[in-house]
Order: structure tokens, then sequence, then C-alpha cells
């Protein structure tokens, strides 16, 4: 037992990096190594960058270099975004092995030979010399890591898309995803009934961009409705949607009993000039013509939005549109992040740069705002009755999600004691 390979991993980045890295550990258990802390003395580290923004690129190299001290003598698998785009600044020298984003699937055929190596005492390092040469010859595989092997969490993710082909302004990860790609729809259902048949209540249905799901003649549309339609109780969740794209179609299937009240819609910015410099394909006027037209079908919508603060050439004026935004629309769930020039994007060399200070109040001041929403919004769902999957134990009870995406906490000894979080 004390020669059981020892794997710790960090995850950076978006949901997708997440489901990944949980199925790679998945694939390195079934081979025979244990799971630790990343804070604990592993043989193999696993690290699934990002590269949204300059911050999360350094938060990579610092937690390599902490994984590295903590066990000289381990391995450092470095992957995702980053890695994809930039290797050349993750050589951390001989017991490092970067693999491409896009390649994420050969980890799957390293697994067997480093636990092989823990448990012949083989040098990790000559191992890794010999993985370097032949580890990035395999076909690309985008979805590899997205099949269920067993049910880890109550509300499973399932990745259906990847890529981008927007090319919005400031986004590194079109370049570092690639083009729009997708699950074939059978696959996809067969993945969601194993799912079904493991007993999840619910499933969340993710990728970079979900609008642009395109497979065999299916739009993201006809793929719901296909799904829908060929299982029996799972609900199905969405994890992000365009604002552009909140069709006729898309509502008409929005609207089905079993898709969760709960969306969370990539808006970036409510100022029109702001949105044209960044390439979005909509106005402010779309943006509230889109929510009105959501929250006619699903009256008890838990909204969720994305804000960048900050962008380029953004007044006083066009700042205030997002943050009165918010407001106007009652946005319960906002993510404001200050703009972080990202290389190889057109908004990169943009001018006027907007000082930092400035840019960070900004962003603090979008938080406070979807904060205030929130308590509104959890005000006027106190009193009500509603469906919440349980998730995990909590105190004297458990903890768990509503449909339209609200944590509460039940005691198991008198329900009245249930709070909202």
């Amino acid at each position: 037992m004390s020669n059981m390979l020892k794997l710790a991993c960090k995850t950076l980045g978006c949901k997708l990096n997440q489901i990944e890295t949980e199925n790679i550990a998945g694939v390195f258990v079934n081979a025979g190594s244990s799971l630790v802390s990343w804070n604990d003395r592993a043989d193999v580290y696993l690290i699934n960058t990002c590269t949204v923004t300059s911050k999360a690129e350094q938060k990579a190299r610092r937690e390599i270099r902490l994984a590295l001290a903590k066990n000289p003598h381990a391995v450092i698998i470095i992957t995702g975004c980053y890695a994809e785009l930039d290797a050349d600044q993750l050589d951390f020298g001989p017991r490092a092995l970067v693999i491409p984003g896009s390649k994420k699937n050969t980890i799957a055929g390293l697994a067997p030979a480093l636990v092989s190596a823990v448990l012949d005492h083989t040098d990790l390092e000559e191992l890794v010399y010999e993985l370097k040469i032949g580890a990035v010859g395999d076909r690309p595989d985008p979805f590899f890591f997205s099949f269920p092997h067993k049910l880890i969490h109550t509300r499973p993710f399932l990745k259906i898309q990847d890529g981008c082909s927007r090319r919005c302004a400031y986004c590194r990860v079109c370049i570092a995803r690639g083009s729009p790609k997708s699950l074939d729809p059978h696959l996809v259902l067969e993945r969601v009934a194993m799912y079904e048949k493991l007993g999840a209540p619910e499933i969340v249905l993710t990728g970079v961009n979900l609008s642009l799901y395109a497979a065999n003649g299916y739009t993201f549309e006809e793929l719901l409705s296909f799904l829908i339609k060929n299982t029996s109780t799972i609900k199905f969740r969405l994890s992000s949607w365009e604002p552009d794209r909140v069709s006729d179609a898309f509502l008409e299937i929005f609207s089905h009993p079993r898709v969760q009240p709960h969306l969370h819609l990539s808006v970036q910015s409510a100022s029109d000039a702001v949105l044209s410099r960044m390439n979005r394909l909509y106005t402010q006027a779309d943006l509230i013509r889109a929510v009105d037209r959501l929250r006619r079908v699903k009256v008890s919508l838990f909204l969720g939005a994305d804000f960048i603060s900050g962008f380029p050439g953004e007044t006083e004026e066009d700042f205030q549109e997002s943050l009165n935004l918010i407001h106007n629309l009652a946005v319960p769930g906002v993510h404001a992040f200050t703009f972080s020039p990202r290389p190889g994007t057109p908004a990169y060399t943009m001018k006027p740069k907007i000082p930092e200070r400035i840019a960070v109040a900004r962003t603090e001041a979008l938080i406070k705002a979807g904060e205030e929403e929130r308590a509104i919004y959890v005000k006027s769902r106190i009193g009500t009755s509603t469906e919440v999957i349980l998730e995990s134990p909590y105190e004297n009870g458990m903890s768990g999600i509503t449909a339209d995406y609200l944590r509460v906490f039940i005691n198991s000894a008198a329900s009245e004691t249930t709070r909202i979080g």
C-alpha cells in the first residue's frame, strides 16, 4: 500500500476544467493510485490551467513551484488552456510534463505507466523524458473526459460542446479551445441516460458556448427536446447562454417543466459602445428584450450575468449603464471581472486603457449591486415551497440547491429552521 501512487489535483478556471480534472483523477484511481490533497506530498501533481486572465496564469506558475517544492522528486502534469497557448512559459524542468489542453485525453494513457513506475520504484524523471517524446501524438478528443463512470455529484455536469467561433475582442479561450465542436446527440443521450440510471435528479449541460452546439443536424434546442423525450425524470440545467440567441425556439424548450428556472447570460456590458468594441452581437435593448422574454416563460427565473469592467475606452457613463442594468433588470447572480488584456486578442492593444484602481473599483461596485439584488430575490422566496436537491451534510442537517439555484440549509430535526444562503 505504501507503494501506491499518490495524486494531487488543482483546477483553475471554468467548470469545464473542473469536470475534466475529476475525470482525469478517476482514470488514475482506476489505474491504482490514491488521491491526496493539493497541500499534501504527492508523487504526481496535476494542474489544469486557465488563460482567461493574467492572474490565472500567475497563479498556475505559483502553484507549480509550490508543488515541486513540496516534493522535488514528484512529477507535475500541466494541462489546460494556458498549456495549450504558452507551453514554453511552463517549462519547469525535467519532471514537468506539459500536455496541451486540446490533448488532455492523452493523460489517460499516462496514468497506468506512472502508477506502475511507482510500484516498481522506477525513477519518474526517466519516465517523464520518455513520455515527453510520445505523449502528444494521440488524436485530440475534447469529450474523452466527459463520460460518466460513477455518480460523484448529485448534480453532475456533462460537457457537450467545446470551442467557439465568436471571436470576442477580449477572449483568448476561443484561441485555446479552437473552433466549435459538439458531442453526437446519441452519445449525449447515452450519457444523460446513464446519469439518470445512477439516480441523478438533475444534470447540468455545459460547454464553452452552448448556443453553438451543432451535431448531426441537431441544434441545441433540438438536442434538448430529444433528451427530454427520451428520458423520464431527470431535469436539465444550462450552464450559460448568449443573449442574442434567446430565440423563439430556445424559449419554447426552455419553458419545459424539466428545464430548471435558472440561466446565466454572458452580458459583459450594457453600453452599446463597449459592446461594439468587444465585438458582441447585441445591444442593451436586445438584452432587456431577452430577459423580459425569458421571465415570461419562467416566472421564478434566477438570472445570472457576467460583466467585464474597465474594458479599454469604457467611460464612467458606460460603466453606469452596466450598473443601472443590474438594478433595472434585478439581476441576482452577478459575476463581475476586471478586464485583463490577453496576448493575441484585439483588445490587447486597444486604448485608452482604464487605470487599474478605477477598473477594480467598478468591479467591486458591480458585485455590490448584484449582492443587493440577490438579497431582494432571496427575500421574495422566503415562505414559498420548492423542490430541493440535497447535496451534502451540513451541521445537523443537509445543504442543497433549489430549482432556481438558491443554496438552502435544512435542519433534519425541524424543517421550519430551513434557511437560504
